[in-house]
């Protein structure tokens, strides 16, 4: 079986590799993103017993153009080379690995890395794309069939079965008029009166067919299929894929195709999915995780689904901020795919999780509390319980609200108050414009919480800070520097949850 294979500096790809973990796998991506350079590069992967000595080679599928006229007055030959595509195949005798590589003059040899003795691998391959998909009926040599056809053969019972897995339709009788090299079906079903050709199916009835007719009786083959859903409902999408997969199991066949459909690639495991994206400088090609997120925004340029969080006031918000200010970088993930609510109590948060219940939103939503709101963890989650979802709510560390916490950090890393905010100023200085303002609230008769509040915004007003904007720079700057053990830990349950989500 194929593991795995590597592609460079070919048809704008500088390096890109891609696994095959399941028996039939799902490439998807936007337009020019390599898709079907991928699936021409694995139809090279195999000596194919069946197929002429030029086919299933690079030297075919990707040629150099040469300009042959003398009089053209210009260099337009292609000029690529240092191409290569590497392959990884298990076999019953350990990986094997092989690269074809371009040479400068424009031809490809095989390697194999070294290791004696060994030969490209034997298999069948089918490659099907868009050209296989023309009507017969604008193709006028197909017409001449009825008038001197050669024979008629019935279609075999796995085709049949295989077709009527996938379309809605059940076949009385199915047979294949044969003359020369070419053939036409001919079906007759339980639920339309007479027979019918193909010139009377509509596109998506024949491709099924067509399709079945190819693979239904393979053993142990290759199968490569570019853009699989062309011409097909949603629904017939999603009961091909299911098919093709029982059919690889059964058949030992490895099956790859390309495909811009949510149902195709919903009907896959994730280990079958496959999404590749041009860099931002579109010099290379890059296979992105099978996250939702990344499949909303290689088919659509954007994710669809938004995570939400909740939490409890504008602060908590700042230090929400800052943490995916560190996070969302490393999970490749643009700031606009979560979205945070503020301006609720931690009592109002049982009926947050019923209003989210009912119109069946929790899985898209994240409840963050501070850290005094821990005794209601369980009475949330019963909430939750409610509606069939686990729900997993996030404190914000800390016994009480965000400002008594990174105040007390600020306190703990004086010796690094400068770079932990971003300033000039030693640490000294910075910390004795703390203990002054610390000194101004030491008598004040008030809450904890509060004090802490406006001992935080006095800070920020001192170096000229919105409260927010100062609150989100502590938490990140902390983050970015090791210097919360306690922040760092809820960072780790926040990437869980995002990352829960994405799934």
């Amino acid at each position: 079986m194929l593991r795995q294979v590597r592609i460079r500096n070919l048809r704008g790809i500088e390096d890109l590799i891609v696994e095959f973990n399941y028996p039939v796998a799902v490439i998807a991506g936007p337009n020019a993103c390599g898709k079907t350079t991928v699936l021409m590069a694995l139809a090279c992967a195999y000596d194919v017993p069946s197929a002429g000595l030029r086919d299933f080679k690079p030297a075919t599928l990707f040629p150099n153009f040469r300009n042959r006229r003398t009089d053209a007055g210009e260099d337009l030959d292609d000029q690529i080379t240092n191409a290569e595509i590497s392959y990884l195949f298990n076999t019953s005798l350990g990986p094997l690995p092989m690269t074809w590589r371009r040479l400068t003059k424009g031809g490809w040899n095989p390697n194999f890395q070294g290791q004696k003795g060994v030969q490209q691998p034997k298999r069948e391959v089918i490659v099907r794309t868009l050209a296989n998909l023309s009507n017969p009926a604008e193709v006028r040599s197909v017409l001449n069939i009825g008038a001197r056809y050669e024979k008629v053969q019935e279609v075999t019972a796995d085709l049949i079965a295989f077709a009527q897995n996938v379309l809605p339709f059940k076949y009385v009788r199915m047979s294949k008029i044969i003359s020369g090299g070419r053939d036409l079906l001919v079906a007759e079903r339980s639920d339309a009166s007479g027979r019918y050709s193909e010139f009377h199916m509509s596109s998506g009835e024949r491709a099924i067919l067509r399709l079945s007719m190819q693979l239904s009786n393979l053993q142990n083959n290759l199968v490569l299929i570019d853009e699989v859903e062309a011409g097909l409902h949603p629904y017939t999408q999603q009961q091909l894929m299911l098919e093709l997969q029982r059919l690889a199991l059964r058949n030992d066949l490895q099956i790859v195709v390309t495909s811009h459909s949510p149902a195709v690639l919903e009907s896959v495991p994730r280990d079958a999915r496959i999404f590749l994206e041009r860099s931002s400088d579109y010099r290379n090609v890059v296979s992105k995780p099978a996250y939702q997120d990344v499949l909303q925004r290689v088919l659509y340029g954007q994710s669809l689904n938004k995570l939400s969080i909740i939490c409890e006031d504008s602060e908590a918000k700042a230090v929400l901020h800052g943490c995916l200010d560190v996070l969302m970088p490393k999970l490749g993930l643009p700031t606009n795919d979560i979205l945070i609510g503020t301006d609720t109590g931690k009592n109002q948060f049982a009926e947050h999780i019923r209003a989210f219940g009912k119109v069946q939103q929790l899985d898209g939503t994240l409840f963050v509390l501070d850290g005094d709101a821990r005794d209601l963890k369980e009475s949330l989650q019963a909430e939750a319980l409610k509606f069939g979802i686990p729900l997993e709510p996030l404190f914000l560390p800390g016994e009480s609200g965000p400002e008594p916490f990174l105040w007390k950090a600020l306190e703990t890393n004086q010796h690094q108050l400068g770079d932990l905010l971003e300033r000039g100023e030693s640490g000294d200085m910075i910390s004795s414009i703390m203990q002054r303002i610390k000194q101004a609230y030491a008598n004040a008769a008030d809450k904890q919480s509060n004090i802490y509040k406006n001992m935080m915004y006095d800070l920020a007003r001192e170096f000229h800070y919105q409260e927010e904007d100062f609150l989100r720079l502590v938490a990140r700057r902390l983050l970015q520097l090791n210097a919360s053990p306690e922040l760092k830990v809820f960072l780790q349950t926040l990437e869980l949850a995002v990352s829960r989500w994405r799934r």
